[in-house]
């Protein structure tokens, strides 16, 4: 019974490039048996139509794992092609001496989901195909210069490991059927320089997961096939770059809306980059962009450009920019999802600007204005303190928005320190009217007094009859 398994097994693997065997070929005891349950002590056997090749059965132990090599002798020349079914042990070590001068390792239909350690020797195939893999270490296949054929397809691999012999000469990968794969796993793969010489097998059946930010929520979509990241190479060739400068682009986000070709958007990232104005061009469907640290002073393009128009999240952080006004009324500020301008020399907010918007519309928006000095006045501690404190949900740095001339925070800014009017003559008016009422009492007194005394005595008070006599005393003296 042995030996009609091996010659099935021989005969699935001269048909099948990798010597792939489906489960319908081989007796199903061949496949998925407990790891408990007990198993023939030499799992492996050389074919005897192909003294090279050594096929192994059912290894759900390390100790059939090893009995069965050393019993097949593996290791021993002429072994130059190795298939594996079955194999359900947690893991496989690539590190292992066994594989060195193997040509062909095939490992498939089994259980297994991890492959640790790094192969080293003459391998140029290796089929981990059909298995439950999840991770594979990022350096496994990083000394195989003569690998041509990698099939880790029908797995549950949600990243790829380190492939630096793809970018070496041609080489066929299949990736297929992994689909927990994330796509900027597979970007690496299309930004190699030697694309061309790089050979993606059954692309049909080849998808990755991509991050779930549409801006189209309903109609979003998570599986992205091949041929839409293949577009993500004229992203790159489009991405800004000047003399002295060259931004990087990168995938972000695909949207499927009904009716509509799949589109796919880019972030684009041009910090530090010293650029005096915006980028002149922007690719198709940027969504993001990023342009802090840099000398920009304008916003003009954020508003004119059509390249910008699909901008959501604008980051220009530690800036020169002194103004937003020019926003006012723009496609941008009804559309934006992040607009952030921390360190940069607003002198203002005009809070018009954002209070119709804040208002009236449902989705998420936040605006980060830390590091800006403002010119607080009055108005600032009337106005905009209290504004910021009403709308901590869309400015959630609020509290790190500063006053010049070292007046502090604004939201902690004392209206008695700026609202403070300048003085005038006027002011003084009700002082100056209650003091001739006060001196009115006083003479009116003093002119009472002297009256009286003069009635009395007859002669007027010191300093009264020092007084020169007038035209008018007659009367007082008739």
């Amino acid at each position: 019974m042995m030996n009609m398994l091996f010659m099935l097994a021989a005969v699935c693997a001269s048909i099948l490039t990798f010597g792939r065997c489906s489960q319908n070929t081989i007796e199903p005891s061949c496949f998925f048996v407990e790891k408990n349950k007990p198993s023939s002590l030499c799992a492996c056997s050389r074919l005897p139509n192909r003294t090279d090749t050594v096929v192994c059965c059912n290894i759900n132990s390390l100790f059939i794992f090893h009995q069965g090599l050393a019993c097949g002798d593996v290791e021993k020349f002429p072994t130059k092609h190795l298939y594996m079914y079955n194999y359900t042990i947690d893991k496989f070590d690539a590190g292992s001496s066994k594989w060195r001068n193997l040509e062909t390792l095939s490992v498939t239909n089994g259980k297994f989901k991890r492959v640790v350690g790094q192969f080293s020797g003459s391998l140029n195939r290796v089929n981990f195909s059909g298995n439950s893999l999840t991770s594979i270490d990022e350096s496994s296949f990083a000394k195989l210069p003569r690998l041509r054929l990698l099939d880790i397809s029908h797995n549950n691999l949600t990243s790829l490991p380190d492939l630096p012999a793809l970018e070496q000469r041609n080489v066929s990968l299949d990736i297929s059927g992994n689909h927990y794969l994330e796509c900027k796993n597979m970007l690496h793969l299309i930004s190699l320089e030697t694309f061309n010489n790089l050979h993606i097998a059954n692309i049909n059946e080849t998808f990755c997961l991509a991050p779930r930010k549409s801006f189209h929520w309903f109609n979003s979509t998570d599986k992205v096939s091949w041929d839409q990241l293949i577009k993500r190479r004229s992203v790159e060739e489009k991405c800004p770059k000047g003399p002295n400068y060259q931004c990087n682009c990168s995938f972000y986000g695909m949207d499927l809306v009904q009716g509509q070709s799949p589109s796919y958007s880019i972030q684009v990232d041009c910090s530090g980059r010293h650029l005096t104005e915006l980028p002149k061009q922007l690719p198709l469907n940027t969504i993001v962009l990023n342009v802090s640290n840099n000398n920009i002073s304008s916003l003009q393009k954020l508003i004119n450009d059509s390249s910008y128009s699909n901008i959501r999240d604008f980051i220009a952080d530690n800036n020169n920019i002194e103004s937003i006004k020019s926003l006012e009324g723009s496609h941008f500020i009804y559309t934006f999802r992040i607009l952030s301008l921390k360190e940069n020399r607003l002198k203002s907010i005009p809070i018009y600007l954002f209070s119709h918007v804040f208002d009236s519309r449902w989705d998420a928006k936040h605006v980060n204005l830390a590091g800006n000095r403002l010119n607080c006045d009055c108005s600032t501690a009337q106005s905009v303190k209290l504004w910021l404190m009403t709308n901590t949900a869309y400015i959630r740095d609020y509290s790190e928005i500063l006053c010049d001339k070292g007046l502090g925070r604004v939201i902690d800014l004392d209206m008695t320190q700026v609202c403070i009017y300048q003085k005038d003559w006027t002011e003084y008016i009700y002082y100056i009217i209650a003091g001739e009422i006060l001196l009115l009492i006083l003479l009116v007194s003093k002119v009472s007094y002297d009256y009286c005394v003069f009635k009395t005595t007859g002669y007027l008070p010191w300093p009264a009859s020092k007084m020169p006599k007038l035209p008018c005393d007659w009367v007082f003296e008739s």
